[in-house]
């Protein structure tokens, strides 16, 4: 597959370090020579300087040959427009960054976005507060995926001292209704299988069916808490729509505090978010934090923008007694750093986007990716093609693949948790979980 990239940022390294990986042919398009520089050092890819809006550039590049552009330069002007051209070129699948919703508002922002000839948009931030509002709503979870529609979850948690999961191999503890598809022990990725001991302190994903959280919670010890105090720091392209998404689905006698330091910010907060208190004031600053009795919050959400503030409020709000910390970064790097700050979950909105973008690079049968783990993992939906290798097999004798697992099969509207016994069949939507390079070996049993 043949693709083009505009804007060499964090944002398109990443996405161009991961097709580059999975061998594509790669086409990066930026007007700052640094950033170039830094791909081109980094990456087997073809970098040119140049405006990725100028039909000119795009025909060096080779537009007429792509089938896949992605728009994600720093201001939403250039990506709508190298979409423009890109569909006028009659490339197949345009993605573009765009921040400012005001572009795609309307009565129908369908049909705003294929008149600008984007296929699909998207907005880190707004995944961020998307991803940051999940994990509020399964508390102590440290990362929330869904699949097959929703059906079926994969969580990340932290297993306590003495949980019962911890008490023997998995083929003793027989985990019911759940599968350990992934342990994360001293920065080092397990895919366990029976004679696999979980110790206090891993932490371990766990697929699912939707709505079986408090069973699975159990059996890594972890304890219900109720979610009544929410507060976040920031109000900003973060923490603004997440405030939003909190209000929207606002239980009776939650609330909801929301600091900012710049007072016309927080002006405009308040007019917009009336269900929200605003507090003007530094959010980093452990006085500010104790004055506004942050220690009484079940969460809080540090989403200023910058990581450096983000992480010394976390500290702050740790030392204080918060239970629960969700750090937003714009680096991944950095989450190792939050984690001994004190953070339970780090979201890196660059990441999110890139698992959206990723997918569009996939086969048709690929539903669904979420990277995982910095991106050394990931977890992939997708239906097993009629003919292909697996269907009428049961997974015991399909050969296993080292590095990778089968989380849930979902066929029709029943979620299947797999045994060795479970036969596949042609259509089923299967939920794979493995590192990136492992991953794509064993997805090759259920294609033709």
């Amino acid at each position: 597959m043949r693709a083009i990239v505009v804007g060499a940022g964090k944002l398109g390294f990443e996405i161009s370090r991961l097709l580059a990986a999975e061998g594509h042919d790669i086409v990066v398009i930026d007007n700052e020579e640094e950033a170039l520089n830094e791909v081109t050092n980094n990456l087997d890819v073809l970098a040119i300087h140049g405006n990725g809006a100028s039909p000119k550039v795009l025909e060096r590049a080779g537009i007429d040959e792509t089938d896949l552009l992605m728009a994600v330069a720093g201001p939403d002007e250039v990506n709508i427009i190298a979409c423009l051209a890109a569909k006028r070129r009659k490339v197949p699948v345009c993605a573009a960054r765009v921040r400012n919703e005001e572009y795609l508002a309307g009565e129908d922002p369908s049909f705003t976005q294929q008149q600008l000839g984007i296929d699909v948009v998207v907005n880190p931030e707004r995944a961020a507060a998307l991803e940051i509002a999940r994990l509020l709503k399964t508390p102590t979870a440290t990362q929330v995926d869904y699949f097959a529609g929703g059906r079926v979850s994969l969580v990340r948690l932290k297993v306590e001292q003495d949980a019962p999961i911890t008490r023997g191999p998995l083929r003793e503890v027989r985990p019911q209704r759940c599968v350990v598809a992934a342990v994360v022990r001293d920065e080092e990725i397990l895919i366990p299988d029976g004679e696999t001991v979980i110790h206090a302190g891993d932490k371990i994903y766990i697929a699912g069916k939707t709505g079986s959280f408090p069973e699975i919670r159990s059996l890594v010890g972890s304890p219900a808490r109720p979610l009544r105090e929410i507060t976040i720091v920031g109000g900003g392209r973060v923490g603004f729509p997440l405030a939003q998404i909190l209000t929207r689905g606002q239980r009776r006698g939650v609330e909801i505090k929301l600091i900012e330091k710049d007072p016309d910010r927080c002006n405009e907060l308040a007019a917009a978010l009336p269900g929200v208190l605003i507090i003007c004031g530094d959010g980093a600053k452990p006085e500010v934090l104790r004055e506004e009795m942050v220690d009484r919050s079940d969460a809080f959400v540090a989403t200023s923008g910058d990581d450096a503030i983000n992480l010394l409020a976390t500290i702050a709000a740790k030392q204080l007694g918060v239970r629960q910390a969700i750090v937003e970064l714009s680096r991944e790097d950095y989450v190792p750093l939050a984690e001994r700050a004190g953070a339970d979950a780090s979201v890196v909105p660059r990441l999110i986007t890139a698992s959206t973008l990723l997918k569009l690079s996939r086969r048709d049968e690929v539903v669904h990716l979420s990277l995982l783990e910095e991106g050394r993992a990931a977890a992939v939906e997708l239906v097993v093609e009629e003919g292909s290798r697996a269907v009428g097999e049961r997974l015991e004798d399909l050969p296993r693949i080292q590095g990778a697992i089968v989380g849930a099969v979902v066929r029709g509207d029943e979620v299947i948790i797999p045994k060795g016994a479970t036969q596949i069949r042609a259509q089923d939507h299967l939920v794979l979980f493995g590192t990136v390079e492992a991953l794509d070996k064993v997805q090759d049993l259920f294609r033709v």
